[in-house]
């Protein structure tokens, strides 16, 4: 028996316009061999796009964390297309870090 799920999974070849260790939430085929993603037949242009940048966007802002780096976290937020501006991202990366618990951020 097959059933058919949505969970996040590590791309591999699913999406071919993102990165193998990307991580991706997908329909995917459970079975007693496990999970097998069900590739969609074509993402249209629009669509990969608006994935690409919110994929950018995820990369940098996991970076931004990790190195504790407030010029990263204005780039991720530019990257994300609700946000895409400097002066709109810097003003919310300053508010969020603008807390003592943030003051190790540079």
């Amino acid at each position: 028996t097959t059933k058919r799920i949505v969970v996040s999974i590590q791309n591999h070849d699913t999406l071919d316009f993102l990165r193998p260790d990307d991580v991706i939430e997908i329909s995917c085929d459970l079975s007693r061999d496990g999970l097998k993603p069900v590739t969609p037949v074509k993402v249209p242009t629009a669509q990969k796009n608006m994935i690409s940048c919110v994929k950018e966007y995820e990369r940098l802002a996991v970076a931004a964390i990790l190195q504790q780096d407030k010029s990263l976290a204005v780039r991720a937020l530019m990257a994300h297309p609700l946000i895409g501006s400097y002066s709109l991202a810097k003003t919310l990366v300053e508010a969020y870090l603008d807390d003592e618990q943030f003051a190790a951020w540079q």
